[in-house]
């Protein structure tokens, strides 16, 4: 079966501009579990009534706005994060760790109980056992970063 893992390029406000000071085009990003989770999505967005890690039913009906990645997962690997984002949910957004990687200086640092989207998204990738935890370090990674890791490990474009 396969997730993906979806990178909004779309429109965007404020945020939108603060991330793009080092993360273009991409700014969002989506996990998005197969149909045996019935395709619902997860991430830690700063908009809506969550702020924070949430479960959303997304249309994804501009599809020119998304790049998307296709991850195969076993059974067992999805079940996994399915669980690390059952973990997370709840937690708020990490405003302060958006900005110590919207800005080039190493000043300002991530808040360990609190998650950014890329940062929420590949705490999934950990727990499902695709990448060793060395190797992706989910506070480092901004959006576009994601993208660009997930295209130089061959995995493929929808």
């Amino acid at each position: 079966m396969n997730i993906k893992i979806r990178s909004y390029i779309g429109p965007g406000g404020w945020i939108k501009w603060l991330i793009n000071r080092r993360s273009s085009p991409a700014w969002h990003t989506e996990w998005q579990f197969s149909k045996r989770y019935f395709n619902i999505s997860f991430s830690s967005p700063m908009q809506g009534e969550q702020k924070g890690c949430r479960f959303k039913m997304i249309d994804y009906s501009h599809p020119k706005r998304w790049i998307t990645h296709i991850i195969p997962l076993t059974a067992e690997q999805e079940d996994k994060a399915w669980e690390k984002a059952h973990q997370l949910k709840g937690r708020k957004y990490d405003l302060i760790g958006l900005v110590s990687f919207s800005t080039p200086w190493k000043i300002v640092v991530p808040r360990r109980e609190r998650e950014w989207c890329t940062e929420a998204d590949s705490r999934l990738l950990n727990a499902s056992d695709i990448l060793h935890p060395l190797f992706l370090v989910p506070d480092t990674l901004h959006p576009q970063g994601l993208v660009d890791l997930l295209d130089d490990l061959g995995y493929e474009r929808e």
